[in-house]
């Protein structure tokens, strides 16, 4: 059997290759056949990890009007003939035909194709959709080896605050993004993208940082919709902007960002999150936050003996979790007087 494809034959590092369009159905079933006769020592790729195809089915059965994948690649080691179209364009189109005896090696995307085998058994109309492949013809495992370890050596995964901005169908980033737009603590105070604020940054806080808190604040709470959900966060940063004089000494200008930062504890994420959990605790017993104001007077400089061993060590802030555990019981303790 020949397996017929329409495809775009380019050159990449003076060897040809080719993309184009397959639907889910007759990829899946192309691999299943030809990998059927590809020996497990012969993978050019990461085992596949089964813990992770449900959250992948999920991801496209919950948004199968929005999903996106990028390209799959596979690398061939067959008999690969390109019937050109009769065309002098470059790149060339033609006709990829593959034989049923080759043997395929997912170089990238076996997750993708494992997950879309399992969804397409839920969702039948998913078989006619397409996704994009690249195709490299084999030159043995250790090119093909080769080829997984380049494909995956530059790959940096975009920092969890970049995620909470663009992630439109996360209900707590949504809420998290209009905090920011709305609250005037966190006006011109929030890195929106790395994973810490940088050293001379004139902003308080990461977005993963609130983000973080306010998952705690608002955790196992019986909020009847997002609205609500906003409204308790809403009131509870309020609340801490009014306690925590450092934040508004940065947002007025009598205090540099970089200098609270250096010397406090009180924009720390671990601190962040055990307030939210404080808030959470506050908010069960008498639905608002006015017992927070316990904590006004709360030393918040770094040097403040209270904190060492608990929170500092060697002038250093501790994230552990057991930091954070040891801060939010005192920070409970302090409201609960």
């Amino acid at each position: 059997m020949i397996y017929r494809i329409n495809a775009i034959k380019g050159v990449q590092a003076g060897l040809p290759y080719y993309t184009c369009m397959i639907s889910i159905w007759q990829l899946i079933a192309f691999l299943d056949m030809t990998n059927a006769k590809l020996p497990a020592e012969k993978r050019a790729q990461r085992q596949l990890n089964k813990s992770r195809i449900p959250d992948i089915k999920k991801y496209i059965l919950d948004n199968s009007d929005s999903y996106v994948f990028s390209a799959v690649t596979l690398c061939v080691d067959g008999n690969l003939v390109f019937d050109e179209f009769d065309s002098c364009a470059t790149p060339k189109c033609g006709v990829l035909c593959i034989s049923d005896e080759s043997k395929v090696a997912i170089i990238d995307g076996q997750h993708r194709i494992s997950a879309l085998r399992d969804a397409m058994a839920e969702n039948k109309k998913l078989r006619y959709e397409h996704l994009p492949v690249v195709l490299f013809r084999d030159f043995g495992l250790e090119r093909s080896q080769q080829m997984f370890s380049d494909l995956n050596r530059h790959v940096i995964r975009p920092t969890k605050s970049l995620n909470v901005m663009y992630d439109k169908r996360d209900p707590m980033a949504r809420i998290v993004c209009k905090l920011f737009r709305e609250l005037p603590v966190f006006r011109k105070t929030v890195e929106p993208e790395k994973a810490s604020v940088p050293v001379r940054s004139d902003n308080l806080f990461t977005v993963s940082a609130i983000y973080n808190a306010t998952s705690e604040l608002l955790h196992g709470m019986p909020l009847s919709s997002n609205n609500d959900a906003f409204d308790v966060a809403k009131a509870f940063w309020n609340k801490l902007y009014e306690i925590i004089p450092e934040w508004s000494c940065v947002q007025n200008g009598t205090e540099e960002a970089g200098e609270v930062r250096k010397k406090t504890v009180c924009t720390q994420a671990v601190t962040l999150i055990a307030l939210g959990r404080t808030g959470c605790f506050c908010y069960s017993k008498r639905h608002d936050f006015e017992d927070l104001s316990a904590l006004t007077n709360v030393n918040w400089m770094r040097d403040n003996p209270q904190w060492q061993g608990m929170l500092v060590n060697d002038n250093k802030v501790s994230g552990t979790r057991a930091s954070t555990q040891a801060l939010t019981k005192h920070l409970i303790s302090l409201i609960s007087r």
